[in-house]
């Protein structure tokens, strides 16, 4: 991220924020990461017709709103989930 902040033109509209502190995220990786998805998130499809590879959407698992995107290389099917981390929101449990 310094590397990033470094080189950012200082007449510029972009910033970068660190979302260390305030998201946890998971990388489901595997051949049956998008069956995983869909055992635990019933209200969703994550088959690969529906959810396309450098693709984001938002989700429910249970009653918790959460960021999933289709990522990384194809060959290995992964799928990162990232929610905002507060004390209200539980964790994932799968």
């Amino acid at each position: 991220m310094d590397w990033l902040t470094e080189r950012l033109p200082e007449e510029s509209d972009i910033w970068i924020n660190s979302l260390t502190n305030s998201h946890t995220v998971l990388i489901i990786v595997g051949a049956q990461a998008r069956a995983l998805m869909d055992a635990a998130s019933t209200r969703n499809s994550f088959a690969q017709a529906d959810f396309l590879w450098m693709t984001a959407k938002f989700c429910f698992f249970g009653h918790v709103e959460v960021m999933v995107m289709a990522d990384s290389f194809p060959a290995s099917r992964p799928l990162r989930y990232m929610s905002p981390t507060s004390k209200s929101t539980p964790p994932l449990r799968l």
